[in-house]
């Protein structure tokens, strides 16, 4: 049985379509001319704690070296894994005696 070429170059087009994506997320480094791959400490840490690749894109776009911790708090809430997640209000108030 012969190797369908065609599906050959639809595989290696996927594989590459994903170690582009996975890099520009910078969970892995690649060296296209020697087809070097490295992960990174992010790839490592969202592989680890299954974080997901849009909540990466997130901190990647969002996170600076001058954030406060509000600014991380906000930054964190924004996460994908948190998308689900609705808060309850309602119309109690809190009265101090």
């Amino acid at each position: 049985m012969q190797a369908d070429p065609r599906l050959t170059a639809r595989c290696r087009e996927l594989i590459e379509g994903s170690v582009k994506e996975l890099a520009k997320a910078k969970m892995l480094r690649f060296n296209f001319e020697t087809t070097n791959m490295n992960t990174t400490d992010t790839g490592i840490v969202a592989s680890h704690f299954y974080i997901k690749y849009a909540s990466l894109e997130t901190y990647n776009e969002l996170v600076h070296a001058a954030m406060t911790e509000a600014d991380i708090f906000e930054v964190l809430a924004k996460s994908a894994e948190f998308e689900n997640v609705q808060v309850k209000i309602t119309s109690k108030s809190v009265v101090c005696p």
